[in-house]
């Protein structure tokens, strides 16, 4: 499979996700190719987590 991403963005996006995780974020894998509606559901979830 070939990438649809250059490699500048594959840093870019290596370097933020390790930035947020040495703050205290969670880096969720599962996620990492998820869909908008994944990405929105998952959002929603943690939303209604923090919101109870």
């Amino acid at each position: 499979m070939v990438s649809k991403y250059t490699s500048s963005e594959l840093d870019f996006e290596a370097d933020l996700v390790d930035k947020l995780t040495h703050n205290g974020w969670t880096h969720v894998k599962k996620l990492d190719d998820a869909t908008p509606q994944q990405l929105e559901d998952h959002f929603r979830e943690i939303l209604n987590q923090n919101n109870r």
